[in-house]
């Protein structure tokens, strides 16, 4: 039990992981659209 407890957390722990880097992609992506918006309403 408390083996699969621990395989339980190390398979949450990757999860939050790919969330995590999922979610910067994002914010790096919304970041690159407001530039790209401010750029064509500059011109």
């Amino acid at each position: 039990e408390l083996v699969k407890l621990g395989r339980r957390l190390s398979e949450l722990g990757e999860e939050v992981e790919r969330t995590r880097v999922a979610a910067l992609k994002v914010a790096e992506q919304k970041r690159e659209v407001t530039r790209q918006l401010c750029v064509s309403l500059d011109y």
